[in-house]
C-alpha cells in the first residue's frame, strides 16, 4: 500500500512538473511573439512561409518551386504549413502576418526546451541553469542576437536537428542520431557541418558505427533531395562552395570573432564605456564558456557530449573562417545567424563546467538581471507589425489610388504582399541583361501582371533603377513619391516580358 502511495505521489510530482514547464514554455512563446512583433520581417521569412502555405494545400514536395540551398523543407516550412493550416481550420487568414511572429518564437523556445532538456539528461543543475537563461534566454531583449532570433529561416531549426543528433550519439543511439541528422542535412547543407561531420570525425576514433551513421545520413539525404528534383519537386539554387582568398583570411578571422561576441552579447565595439556594463558581464560569462572549451581540448575528456560540442563548435568556426560567405555578405553583421551552433553548443558546454565553481552562478544571474534591465529599453516602443511605418502609409496608398496588382524589389515585395492580407499582389522583379524581368527566388514561377500595374521604385536602388522600369514599360500614366518610393501607374494594358528569372 505504501508503494503504491508512493508511486502515486511520484506520478502527481511528475504530472506537476510537466504542466509547470509547459507553462513557463507557453510564456516566453508569448513573450518571444510580442518580441517578433516589435521587428519588419524580410521577404525571404515570408517566402518561406508561403512555401509552408503551399505545403499545406497539400504540395509537400513543392513542385515548381526555387528554393535556396538551405532550403528548410524539414524545419521552417513545415513548421509555417502547420501554423496555416491550423490558422485555416479555425476560420482565420491562412498568411496573417501574427503568424510570422509566432513561429520563430515556437522555433526558439523548442530550442531552449531541447537545451534544458539534455542539460538536465546528462547531469546538469541549478548552477549551470542559471548560465544557460544569462546566454541564451535572453537574446529576445537584446537588439542585434533579438532581430534574427525573431526571423525564421535562420538556421535555428538547423540547431536542434544537430544538437538532438550529438546527444544521441553520445548515448549510442545510432537510429535516432541517423534520423536527425537525415532531416537536418535534407533542409540545411549547415547541418553537415555542425551535425555529421562530428559525429563521423568522433567516430572513426571512438565508435565505427557512429561515423557510419554520419556518412550514411549525408548519402541518403543528397539522394532524396535529388531524386525529388529530378521527379518534379522542389529545386534549389546552386551553392558555389569556394575557400577564401588568402589575402582575406585575416579579415574573416577578425569578423568570425565579432561574430561570436555579437551572438553570446558581449559585443563591447563602439559603446560608450558608462553603458558598457551588461556586455561586460556577458562577456564575463563568455570567459567561463572559454576555460570549459579549453578545459575539454587540454584534457581530452572521455565523455563524448563535451567532445561532439566542442568538435561542432570548432568546425562552424573554421568553416565561416575559411569560406568566402563572409567576402560574398560584405561582412555583413548577418554572418552571424552561422554561428548560432557555436553559440549554442559552447553555453552548453560552459554550463556543466560551471557547476564546479560556486560563485559562477551569483556572476551569471548578475549577467542576467543586467541583460534584461538594460535591453528592455533598446526595444522600439510599439509593435510595426511585418513592415515599417513608412510601408504601411505605402500600402495604405496604393490599396486607395493604385492597381490591386504591381512590381516591386525583392527585399520587400513579399512583405508588402503578406501585410496588405492578400489585397495586393507584388511581383519581385530584377534588373537582367535583356530588361526588367521577374525575379524568382523561394518561389514557384512568377509572371508581370498583363493589366494595370503599378512599378515601385526604391530609394536607394535595390533590385532594379527606375530608368529600368521606364525602358521596359515606357513613360507611366501618372507617378507619385511617398517615403523611400517612387510610385509608377500604368493604367493601359501593355504586353510585358514573361520571362522568369534573369
Amino acid at each position: 500500500m505504501a508503494a503504491t502511495t508512493s508511486a502515486q505521489r511520484k506520478s502527481w510530482q511528475d504530472y506537476r512538473q510537466v504542466a509547470v514547464w509547459a507553462a513557463v514554455a507557453a510564456l516566453y512563446t508569448a513573450l518571444g511573439c510580442h518580441i517578433a512583433t516589435l521587428y519588419p520581417k524580410t521577404s525571404d521569412q515570408v517566402a518561406y512561409f508561403n512555401a509552408g502555405i503551399a505545403m499545406a494545400h497539400g504540395h509537400l514536395r513543392l513542385g515548381g518551386w526555387l528554393l535556396t540551398p538551405p532550403d528548410f523543407w524539414t524545419s521552417d516550412i513545415p513548421l509555417s504549413a502547420s501554423l496555416s493550416l491550423i490558422w485555416r481550420i479555425l476560420g482565420r487568414n491562412q498568411a496573417s502576418p501574427l503568424l510570422l511572429a509566432l513561429q520563430p518564437a515556437l522555433m526558439w523556445t523548442a530550442l531552449l526546451a531541447s537545451v534544458g532538456f539534455i542539460f538536465r539528461r546528462h547531469g546538469g543543475g541549478l548552477r549551470g541553469g542559471v548560465l544557460i537563461a544569462a546566454l541564451l534566454a535572453v537574446p529576445l531583449f537584446a537588439m542585434v542576437p533579438g532581430y534574427f532570433v525573431t526571423l525564421s529561416a535562420i538556421h535555428v531549426g538547423t540547431v536542434i536537428y544537430a544538437l538532438w543528433a550529438l546527444h544521441f550519439a553520445a548515448t549510442s543511439r545510432r537510429l535516432p542520431c541517423f534520423v536527425m541528422l537525415l532531416l537536418g542535412t535534407l533542409g540545411d547543407p549547415l547541418c553537415i557541418i555542425v551535425g555529421a561531420l562530428p559525429v563521423i570525425l568522433w567516430g572513426i576514433q571512438r565508435h565505427r558505427s557512429m561515423a557510419m551513421v554520419g556518412c550514411g545520413s549525408i548519402a541518403l539525404a543528397e539522394a532524396l533531395l535529388a531524386i525529388n528534383a529530378a521527379t518534379g519537386g522542389f529545386t534549389t539554387e546552386k551553392l558555389p562552395l569556394r575557400f577564401a582568398p588568402f589575402d582575406s583570411l585575416t579579415r574573416n578571422i577578425v569578423v568570425t570573432i565579432h561574430d561570436v561576441l555579437t551572438a553570446f552579447g558581449a559585443d563591447l565595439s563602439s559603446l560608450p564605456v558608462s553603458s558598457a556594463l551588461p556586455e561586460l558581464a556577458r562577456l564575463g560569462c563568455m570567459l567561463f564558456v572559454a576555460v570549459a572549451t579549453l578545459d575539454v581540448i587540454r584534457r581530452r575528456e572521455n565523455a563524448p557530449l563535451p567532445v561532439l560540442l566542442v568538435l561542432a563548435a570548432e568546425l562552424d568556426a573554421l568553416a565561416l573562417m575559411v569560406s568566402d560567405r563572409i567576402e560574398l555578405e560584405s561582412g555583413s553583421i548577418a554572418t552571424v545567424r552561422y554561428l548560432f551552433p557555436l553559440w549554442i553548443d559552447l553555453t552548453l558546454l560552459a554550463a556543466w563546467h560551471v557547476e564546479r565553481y560556486v560563485v559562477a552562478p551569483y556572476f551569471a544571474a548578475v549577467a542576467l538581471l543586467l541583460s534584461i534591465w538594460s535591453d528592455h529599453a533598446t526595444l522600439p516602443a510599439r509593435s510595426t507589425g511585418i513592415v515599417s511605418q513608412d510601408d504601411q502609409a505605402l500600402i495604405a496608398t496604393l490599396m486607395h489610388s493604385a492597381p490591386p496588382n504591381g512590381i516591386g524589389s525583392w527585399w520587400a515585395s513579399d512583405a508588402l504582399n503578406m501585410s496588405s492580407l492578400g489585397r495586393l499582389h507584388i511581383v519581385p522583379a530584377i534588373a537582367g541583361r535583356t530588361g526588367l524581368m521577374p525575379f524568382v527566388h523561394i518561389s514557384p514561377p512568377l509572371q508581370f501582371p498583363g493589366k494595370p500595374f503599378f512599378v515601385l521604385v526604391p530609394h536607394p536602388d535595390e533590385t532594379y533603377r527606375k530608368d529600368d522600369a521606364i525602358q521596359q514599360f515606357g513613360a507611366p500614366a501618372r507617378q507619385f513619391a511617398i517615403g523611400r518610393y517612387d510610385v509608377l501607374i500604368y493604367e493601359e494594358r501593355r504586353s510585358v516580358r514573361d520571362t522568369e528569372s534573369p
